[in-house]
Protein backbone atom coordinates (compact mmCIF):
# COMPACT_ATOMS: atom_id res chain seq x y z
CA UNK A 1 0.00 0.00 0.00
CA UNK A 2 1.29 3.44 -0.67
CA UNK A 3 2.09 6.42 1.77
CA UNK A 4 -0.19 8.92 2.63
CA UNK A 5 2.03 11.17 1.35
CA UNK A 6 2.37 9.69 -2.40
CA UNK A 7 -1.53 8.95 -1.98
CA UNK A 8 -2.13 12.86 -1.47
CA UNK A 9 0.72 13.32 -4.45
CA UNK A 10 -1.28 11.25 -6.67
CA UNK A 11 -4.85 13.14 -5.72
CA UNK A 12 -3.33 16.09 -5.91
CA UNK A 13 -1.90 15.52 -9.79
CA UNK A 14 -5.44 14.20 -10.86
CA UNK A 15 -7.17 17.00 -9.54
CA UNK A 16 -4.31 19.79 -11.15
CA UNK A 17 -4.96 18.05 -14.49
CA UNK A 18 -8.38 18.47 -14.51
CA UNK A 19 -9.01 22.06 -12.93
CA UNK A 20 -5.97 23.66 -13.13
CA UNK A 21 -3.30 24.34 -9.96
CA UNK A 22 -4.84 27.98 -8.78
CA UNK A 23 -8.48 26.10 -8.36
CA UNK A 24 -6.93 23.02 -6.21
CA UNK A 25 -6.16 24.68 -3.01
CA UNK A 26 -5.98 21.71 -0.91
CA UNK A 27 -6.31 18.28 -0.71
CA UNK A 28 -6.73 16.14 2.61
CA UNK A 29 -5.68 11.82 2.22
CA UNK A 30 -6.46 9.79 4.83
CA UNK A 31 -7.33 5.87 5.80
CA UNK A 32 -10.59 5.01 6.04
CA UNK A 33 -13.07 1.60 6.34
CA UNK A 34 -15.44 1.36 3.91
CA UNK A 35 -18.89 0.34 4.72
CA UNK A 36 -18.17 -3.54 3.68
CA UNK A 37 -15.26 -2.83 6.09
CA UNK A 38 -12.72 -2.57 3.70
CA UNK A 39 -9.65 -0.63 4.01
CA UNK A 40 -10.61 2.58 1.57
CA UNK A 41 -8.91 6.07 0.91
CA UNK A 42 -10.97 9.12 1.89
CA UNK A 43 -10.14 12.44 -0.24
CA UNK A 44 -11.08 15.52 0.52
CA UNK A 45 -10.60 18.13 -1.99
CA UNK A 46 -10.83 21.72 -0.94
CA UNK A 47 -11.53 23.26 -4.11
CA UNK A 48 -11.71 27.35 -5.67
CA UNK A 49 -15.56 28.60 -5.56
CA UNK A 50 -14.84 28.72 -9.60
CA UNK A 51 -13.40 24.92 -10.03
CA UNK A 52 -16.82 24.11 -7.75
CA UNK A 53 -19.40 25.45 -10.23
CA UNK A 54 -17.67 23.67 -12.94
CA UNK A 55 -18.60 20.18 -10.84
CA UNK A 56 -22.01 20.81 -11.72
CA UNK A 57 -21.05 21.62 -15.76
CA UNK A 58 -19.14 18.77 -16.83
CA UNK A 59 -17.74 15.39 -16.35
CA UNK A 60 -14.91 16.90 -14.56
CA UNK A 61 -15.74 14.77 -10.91
CA UNK A 62 -16.20 11.74 -13.12
CA UNK A 63 -12.67 12.49 -14.42
CA UNK A 64 -11.05 13.10 -11.93
CA UNK A 65 -12.43 9.73 -9.85
CA UNK A 66 -11.59 7.70 -13.01
CA UNK A 67 -7.74 9.27 -13.23
CA UNK A 68 -6.87 8.98 -9.43
CA UNK A 69 -8.49 5.21 -9.76
CA UNK A 70 -6.27 4.62 -12.72
CA UNK A 71 -2.88 5.99 -11.40
CA UNK A 72 -3.67 3.67 -8.11
CA UNK A 73 -4.14 0.73 -10.45
CA UNK A 74 -0.95 1.57 -11.74
CA UNK A 75 0.80 2.04 -8.63
CA UNK A 76 -0.54 -1.10 -7.36
CA UNK A 77 -2.87 0.26 -4.57
CA UNK A 78 -5.52 -2.24 -4.03
CA UNK A 79 -7.54 0.30 -1.80
CA UNK A 80 -10.74 2.32 -3.37
CA UNK A 81 -10.82 6.05 -3.06
CA UNK A 82 -14.16 7.94 -1.20
CA UNK A 83 -13.96 11.31 -2.86
CA UNK A 84 -15.68 14.87 -1.62
CA UNK A 85 -15.11 17.77 -2.81
CA UNK A 86 -15.79 21.09 -0.85
CA UNK A 87 -15.11 25.01 -0.57
CA UNK A 88 -13.32 26.22 2.26
CA UNK A 89 -16.54 28.67 2.89
CA UNK A 90 -18.52 25.03 2.70
CA UNK A 91 -16.25 23.89 5.38
CA UNK A 92 -15.84 26.79 7.87
CA UNK A 93 -20.11 26.57 7.88
CA UNK A 94 -19.66 23.32 9.16
CA UNK A 95 -16.82 24.11 11.53
CA UNK A 96 -18.78 26.60 12.86
CA UNK A 97 -22.00 24.72 13.75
Amino acid sequence: MLSMDKLTEIARDVAVSQFGAKRVQKVVVKPMTDWTGADAISVLYVLHPAAARLLGKSFIGGRVLDGFIDRLDEAGEPRYPYIRYATQVELDAVDDT
